[in-house]
């Protein structure tokens, strides 16, 4: 009945599983994604493929310029972890290089919920269990020891999390400048590494 909490993942599978990537670079060859069984409504904004292509290039001549142009021997890889659960656990956050918490207000959310398409609960499921548990399991958030403002000013029980950089997406508007965001922080970890 309830799959937005805690108890309804394998975290120590996970958690096994990010571990072993980290180690060999790859995911274990038992690791099934039920990612391809989603449907996602498109993203269009004004300028958002140029955007996407102004991007790539900056993202590949910053690689080609840490690695010395030579990327025959020096391959990088970008796992995305998406899950309404990654700042949960701090054995997940460890094995995060990049955090980014994706958030919205609860009726954004509750709105972007019952668009999905083939997305089936039981009557009320957002507002009986789906926003209850996303207040429960994120009120312990914050930034550098100030309430991260999460989750309505919720302020019990903090964990900071030094590196989680919250994007704020309650209007469609803002996924370019997200992005690009985004993008800059994936540069800025690249160039540490090499540095």
């Amino acid at each position: 009945m309830n799959w937005d909490c805690p108890e309804s993942l394998n975290l120590p599978l996970f958690i096994s599983t990010l571990k072993n990537l980290h180690q060999t670079g790859s995911l274990p060859t038992t690791f099934i994604s039920n990612e391809v069984q989603n449907i996602y409504k498109d993203v269009k904004g004004n300028g958002l493929d140029q955007l996407v292509k102004r991007l790539s290039l900056r993202i590949n001549k910053v690689l080609n310029a840490s690695t010395g142009g030579d990327n025959k021997n020096n391959e990088w890889y970008f796992v995305l972890v998406d899950g309404f659960l990654l700042y949960y656990d701090p054995e997940v956050v460890e094995e995060l290089d990049i955090k980014l918490f994706v958030k919205a207000d609860r009726e954004t959310l509750k709105k972007r919920r019952e668009e999905r398409d083939e997305y089936f609960t039981v009557e009320d499921y957002f507002d009986k269990i789906v926003w209850p548990n996303y207040v429960e399991f994120h009120k312990h958030l914050s930034i550098k020891g100030q309430s991260s403002g999460l989750i309505d000013g919720v302020k019990s029980g903090w964990k900071v999390i030094e590196d989680l950089v919250v994007l704020d997406t309650n209007k469609e508007d803002d996924f370019g400048e997200n992005l690009e965001k985004a993008v800059e922080i994936v540069i800025k970890f690249i160039e540490k590494k090499f540095a």
